[in-house]
């Protein structure tokens, strides 16, 4: 049984809208992940491609293999395969079953998956989950050029290997059969091609019904009343101990909030030690919800930033309420500072916030990033990561509902001088 971890390139971002393969590379491992060989196609997708980040052009598929013609060695290749391993594993699969029922066939039913980008986020490994910036932070060497398949693929199984020596992420394999009904045609395992290498998830946190924090007056609970203002911390403040006590946080939370009013560094620890909490104890943070909130508003951006990821871990629909509305209500200005925690974030605020929000990608919050991205009062310089941040969810298993001018507002941003907001509409619309 093998594990075949895959990259694809793709003419653009969205099977559905005909965007087709263009290049597929896989890395096959045994069970104890030690490299057995590889698979590296160009395809010709039978139309031209536009200039994107893999720089494969037009001329460079001329005379290569349609999908149709790649389709006998790859399952060739495929035969003892368990496990699809990707990084981003909704996006290859959404472009392999395109490209599968375009040929009348499907993907075996009982073949297991793995996303290391999903499984990073969960681990709480690297500052974003972009495989570029974990290569990068990882210290992965690159065997040949980002965002092309072959290298990148090379490139998640050593990614792979780091996140199961730190969380032991590898599903029990079991025997796929290959030639059942699943495909419809079976093709018999043959030698790898002429050229190739031949050498060689946790759940998904669910939401609470409200996030509302029992016993707390309901003018002060920020997940009540559409004109509450978030409280800005004072300095030298401190929550009291005794009124969180009665709430049900514990002491080491306790005292890690009581000192994120504390200027300077010591705050600064206390957040981010407070992200480990978030990523440990989901539920028991729950209850510091409403004495968090306050430190989105003001003070130290990094405090602020290592507070809204310690919120988006916790994940819940009170959590996701005090986000939006810190994004809603901040300043165009302070969205725009670049803030850092430990070194990690080199990003502005907005990006931060958005990032939060979408730690987990359900359906709750894909519509709360939704309602942010057409809300009228919110910059379009901080919309950027909110789109970039929607464009990587699945948006079809989120069934997120959008309005009927999206494409509309999309089609304007996409023409901004400001080529974070052009990419991000982009890559949403390739995503839609």
């Amino acid at each position: 049984m093998e594990i075949a971890v895959i990259d694809l390139e793709t003419t653009g971002f969205s099977p559905a809208s005909g965007d087709r393969i263009i290049e597929i590379g896989i890395v096959f491992l045994n069970e104890n992940l030690e490299q057995i060989r590889t698979f590296q196609s160009l395809v010709n997708p039978g139309r031209s491609i536009p200039d994107t980040v893999h720089g494969i052009s037009s001329r460079d598929l001329d005379g290569q293999p349609t999908f149709a013609d790649v389709l006998a060695p790859l399952l060739g290749e495929l035969h003892e395969t368990s496990c699809l391993v990707a990084h981003n594993i909704s996006f290859e699969k959404r472009f392999l079953v395109a490209e599968f029922d375009s040929l009348n066939r499907r993907l075996p039913e009982t073949l297991l998956e793995l996303c290391t980008r999903k499984t990073a986020r969960s681990l709480g490994i690297g500052s974003n989950q972009k495989l570029g910036t974990l290569v990068r932070e990882l210290g992965i060497r690159m065997t040949g050029p980002s965002h092309r398949a072959l290298p990148d693929a090379i490139a998640t199984v050593e990614l792979l290997r780091h996140l199961h020596q730190t969380g032991g992420v590898l599903p029990v394999l079991h025997r796929v059969d290959w030639g059942s009904s699943s495909v419809i045609e079976r093709f018999p395992p043959r030698e790898p091609v002429q050229g190739h290498d031949a050498r060689m998830s946790r759940p998904r946190r669910g939401s609470s019904p409200d996030g509302e924090v029992a016993g707390a007056p309901s003018e002060a609970n920020p997940n009540t009343g559409r004109g509450y203002r978030l409280p800005v911390p004072q300095e030298g403040d401190r929550p009291m101990s005794d009124d969180l006590r009665n709430v049900g946080i514990s002491r080491p939370v306790l005292i890690l909030i009581s000192n994120l009013s504390i200027e300077g560094e010591k705050a600064r620890l206390a957040a981010e030690s407070l992200i480990q909490q978030a990523r440990r104890h989901t539920d028991k943070l729950d209850p510091a919800i409403e004495a968090l909130t306050p430190f989105l508003s003001s003070g130290d951006f990094g405090v602020r930033a290592a507070v809204a990821a310690a919120l988006g871990h916790i994940g819940t629909s009170g959590a996701i309420k005090a986000l939006v509305r810190a994004f809603e209500q901040c300043p165009a200005h302070e969205l725009s500072t670049e803030c850092s925690y430990s070194g990690c974030y080199e990003e502005p605020l907005c990006e931060c916030l958005a990032n939060a929000i979408g730690e987990n990608e359900n359906k709750m919050t894909a519509k709360a990033l939704v309602s942010l991205l057409c809300s009228r009062t919110v910059p379009n310089a901080a919309k950027a990561g909110l789109m970039l941040k929607l464009a990587d969810f699945d948006l079809e298993e989120t069934k997120v509902r959008w309005p009927p001018d999206i494409v509309d507002a999309l089609e304007a941003m996409a023409s901004s001088d400001d080529p974070r907001i052009s990419e991000g509409a982009i890559r949403l619309l390739g995503a839609l």
